[in-house]
């Protein structure tokens, strides 16, 4: 049974490595400010702290091993965990728990953070906040984020470099996990469920969120629907979304904006959403085919038929609601059943052109094969 320094209110120092150089305590249990840079801290319990529980300022390069953090008290709301400057990179917080806080569970405004084996629950405010300056380093793996009373995971101003998000879980969060104005990430084995909304990009560019054979992305699962399943908002292009399986959201299962482009939605699962599997409002030239849809409505379309619905002789596929089987394929004897519809659906010739008589007549501008 290893060894544990307790901090509870009254702080008590742990004990250093010969390495560190300034260490300074106020109302926080940890506090790191200028020029104490490479400290090393591990199987440390933070308890009722009377601010932030660790609070990094212009420090460099500092790790934390075995931390628990738990309730820090003040009259205004605290992080657990907080990088507070741009300044302060090469943090990496290893093996965290972190729960009960008014604030943020974790912020950083620095650049290179890398946080392993986390999680984070009952925060006042978000799970984990990385808030950067053109930043192009980040690492999050396997990190789980229950019942914030805001956002699972934000994301802000990252741009093309090393970033690695992988093994994420977030439940009953405002949104799972919020993009914005960040780009070129990789993203691995994100399990998001009963949240307002699963995934959210916000001017939110070329991240790949193509799974391998060993991962998956799941947003929205059998009775663990959010309300929408992922929103592509106004300015995100040239994402891809490859092998998600997105199930049971009480919205749309994926919303593209008007005004994003480019994106390609490829081999993915659209199963049992209430409003649409697809709403593909807009006017953007977005890619969306060999996708299997299983829904109330399958795919709605905007009518400015920016869509490409066909790649190499493959359309979409998709049979009556409810149906069973939770794969996808670009075979449609996999995905289909009785009640499958060929080139131009009856959902989608809705959507394009309105209840007609008798008399009137629609032509639809693009056409769905199924091979």
């Amino acid at each position: 049974m290893r060894a544990k320094t307790l901090l509870i209110a009254v702080l008590v120092l742990p004990v250093f490595p010969a390495s560190a150089t300034i260490f300074y305590v106020n109302d926080h249990a940890i506090f790191i400010t200028t020029g104490s840079d490479g400290n090393t801290f591990q199987f440390l319990d933070l308890i009722d702290t009377d601010d932030d529980a660790i609070n990094i300022v212009t420090s460099l390069n500092n790790s934390f091993n075995d931390i628990d953090i738990s309730n820090p008290t003040e009259a205004t709301p605290q992080d657990g965990i907080i990088v507070t400057d741009t300044v302060s990179t090469g943090s990496s917080f290893n093996d965290i728990t972190v729960d009960n806080v008014d604030n943020d569970c974790f912020e950083t405004f620095a650049n290179d953070t890398t946080i392993t084996t986390a999680t984070f629950t009952n925060c006042g405010q978000d799970g984990v906040v990385i808030n950067l300056t053109a930043g192009t380093l980040l690492t999050l793996d396997d990190i789980t984020a229950t019942d914030p009373a805001a956002l699972g995971i934000s994301i802000a101003n990252l741009v093309a470099g090393t970033v690695l998000i992988s093994d994420i879980t977030v439940t009953a969060a405002t949104t799972g996990l919020l993009l914005s104005a960040t780009s070129g990430g990789t993203y691995r084995d994100i399990d998001i469920r009963t949240s307002t909304t699963g995934m959210q990009l916000t001017n939110a560019d070329s991240n790949d969120f193509d799974v391998t054979a060993f991962s998956a992305n799941i947003f929205g699962a059998t009775g663990q629907g959010n309300g929408t399943g992922i929103i592509v908002s106004a300015g995100s292009d040239s994402n891809t979304f490859n092998a998600l399986s997105v199930v049971d959201n009480t919205g749309d299962g994926i919303e593209i904006s008007s005004t994003s482009a480019s994106n390609i939605i490829d081999g993915n699962l659209f199963l049992g959403n209430t409003l649409n599997g697809a709403n593909l409002a807009g006017t953007g030239a977005n890619s969306f085919y060999a996708n299997c849809l299983r829904n109330a409505t399958n795919i709605l379309d905007g009518g400015a038929g920016g869509i490409t619905y066909i790649n190499a002789g493959s359309g979409n596929f998709w049979g009556s609601f409810p149906a069973d089987g939770t794969g996808f394929s670009e075979d449609n004897t996999t995905c289909t059943d009785a009640g499958e519809f060929d080139a131009g659906g009856t959902e989608i010739m809705a959507a394009r052109c309105g209840t007609l008589n008798a008399t009137e007549s629609c032509t639809l501008t693009f056409s769905l094969n199924i091979e």
